[in-house]
């Protein structure tokens, strides 16, 4: 069982009580049998001292399936919000404000006072900002970082100004039939190396402090759960940017959602599937392109298929859904030749720049939302097509 290969003290002291329940389960199997009892009934005893110790293992660290990447539980706290989420520091409207909501994952950052909305936030954060619980005499912070699930360190970054993630890990992690990467950044130190198979609770780093514009007041781990765009990522940043270290496990190759919502939905309903959550999300805004070969995206995540559509060849576009952060949702047949992409459902915030609403991937003001370069990037990154791709009938 991968819990009793977990590491660190808070996994100590509940195998001390595991311990503790199971000597008090086999003392009662002793008076069981002095009583009179059968075997079978003292072992009977054992088991369901076992069994009562696995269904009380704490909900504050575990969601369903899943564990947090640390020891700070507050998610799960009434009001934990402040101490789980790392606050940052801003000024707004000559303000200063340190709030802990830009912690979080969505548009949580970068307020901006509009006419028509009031104060629209337009800076969107993937991940989730994840505080210290615990520093040593030098205020350094202690908190060891933990794979959520088993799977494969897909990627390591041990150079810290390489990348705003500072130094990070990403793993695979097999569900459902598909793969999907957790990623853990900032870390002071990194414990795991690329390549190797890593069990739920294994020790991947400590919170930290580098990458671009964290301090050691703010040390935090920036955690993910994404989804892999497209293997050919390094011709499309070639293309765009002229490389990058990375290689396909760079943060402009993963789209994230959000990992705390996933836990509390878990936490609620321990069965939910992951699909059943992503597919729970609303459009905010979708994009139609014109279909020139195999999606590598659909070929990894089956979920995003046009349910029913078994001739790809009969159309000449597709139109893809995306939550206002970006993720994708799925694809859908598109009857229309078109020479480029374009916006065919707006966002809804009438009156307020697309730009400041969909991550700078549209520009203009709904309802005539087009795409912006950073989208135009983006669906290319999409569409980017392997050698000898091109121009494939194949969807995926």
């Amino acid at each position: 069982m991968e819990f009793f290969n977990l590491q660190g003290e808070w996994l100590q002291a509940a195998v001390g009580i595991l311990a503790t329940l199971i000597a008090l389960g086999l003392l009662a199997a002793g008076f069981a049998l002095s009583a009179g009892g059968s075997p079978e009934q003292a072992r009977a005893v054992v088991e369901e001292a076992i069994e009562k110790k696995k269904e009380e293992r704490p909900a504050t660290v575990w969601a369903g399936p899943l564990r947090l990447p640390t020891e700070n539980v507050a998610l799960f706290e009434e009001n934990g919000g402040p101490q789980f989420f790392q606050h940052t520091s801003r000024d707004f409207e000559d303000e200063p404000m340190r709030p802990w909501e830009s912690g979080q994952y969505g548009f949580v950052r970068t307020p901006v006072r509009t006419e028509e909305q009031g104060i629209v936030y337009t800076r969107f954060h993937e991940g989730i900002d994840i505080q210290a619980t615990r520093r040593d005499e030098h205020g350094e912070p202690m908190d060891t970082v933990r794979a959520t699930d088993q799977g494969l360190v897909a990627y390591t970054n041990e150079t810290a100004d390489a990348s705003n993630y500072g130094k990070y890990v990403v793993v695979e992690h097999q569900w459902e039939g598909a793969p999907y990467y957790s990623l853990y950044a900032h870390l002071s130190e990194v414990f795991v190396n690329t390549g190797e198979r890593v069990r739920q609770g294994r020790r991947l780093g400590r919170v930290g402090y580098t990458g671009a514009g964290i301090n050691e007041p703010r040390a935090h781990v920036h955690f993910e759960l994404n989804v892999l765009i497209n293997d050919h990522f390094r011709r499309w940043i070639e293309k765009h940017f002229g490389g990058n270290p990375h290689g396909v496990y760079s943060g402009l190759n993963m789209r994230g959602f959000d990992a705390a919502g996933y836990f509390e939905a878990l936490r609620d309903d321990p069965d939910l599937k992951l699909t059943q959550f992503l597919q729970q999300q609303e459009p905010y805004y979708k994009v139609a392109f014109p279909r020139t070969g195999p999606l590598d995206l659909l070929r990894r995540y089956p979920w995003m298929r046009p349910e029913g559509v078994s001739d790809t060849t009969s159309f000449p576009s597709w139109e893809m859904s995306f939550t206002r952060g970006g993720f994708p949702l799925g694809v859908n047949p598109y009857d229309q030749q078109l020479s480029e992409p374009k916006v065919t459902m707006n966002p809804p915030l009438e009156g307020v720049s697309c730009m400041h609403t969909t991550y700078e991937h549209l520009g203009g003001v709904p309802p005539n939302c087009t795409l912006a370069p950073r989208g135009r990037r983006y669906i290319d990154l999409i569409t980017m097509q392997g050698a000898g791709e091109g121009g494939s009938r194949r969807a995926w």
